[in-house]
């Protein structure tokens, strides 16, 4: 099992990007590898939380790597966070979550991890030697992309 975690300082408020991360529909629009992506079902839990079976595609050009993977996303606004789990097409098992926090002064926290084994050992390896400039490029695609919906903030902030 591969595990990857980091924790990033954003200029954008938490309930921001918790939105931001939360519209997957929108992630072929501007996250890199991602062909299409849409939720089939939604469903209200207690407390305000909410379930949505989602489905990412994704596709990389030079390697010619292609697949579709079905995760089980669980959404907590009152705690701000966003965790998905997945166990479909190229993904043996896969968690992750996303946790936001406001900061004093402005601007939020973003903790992030996951932990995922995908079926091929190939295809670990590769990930797992590029999953460093990988989160690099859907984090700055993540801030492009909050950018673009919020505007620019004051980079103080973050």
């Amino acid at each position: 099992m591969t595990v990857f975690e980091t924790t990033r300082r954003v200029p954008y408020t938490a309930a921001q990007m918790y939105a931001l991360v939360l519209d997957i529909e929108a992630y072929s629009e501007f996250m890199p590898l991602c062909s299409g992506s849409h939720v089939t079902s939604r469903r209200q839990l207690d407390g305000g939380r909410e379930e949505l079976i989602a489905v990412l595609h994704v596709a990389h050009a030079r390697t010619g790597i292609r697949g579709s993977f079905e995760s089980t996303v669980t959404a907590d606004p009152a705690a701000c966070t966003i965790a998905a789990e997945s166990s479909t097409g190229l993904i043996k098992r896969l968690h992750n979550e996303w946790q936001f926090r406001d900061r004093p002064g402005g601007g939020s926290v973003i903790l992030f991890s996951i932990e995922y084994r995908l079926r091929s050992w190939a295809l670990q390896t590769l990930l797992t030697s590029l999953y460093d400039r990988a989160f690099e490029a859907i984090t700055r695609a993540f801030l492009e992309r909050a950018r673009i919906i919020y505007g620019t903030v004051d980079r103080a902030s973050a």
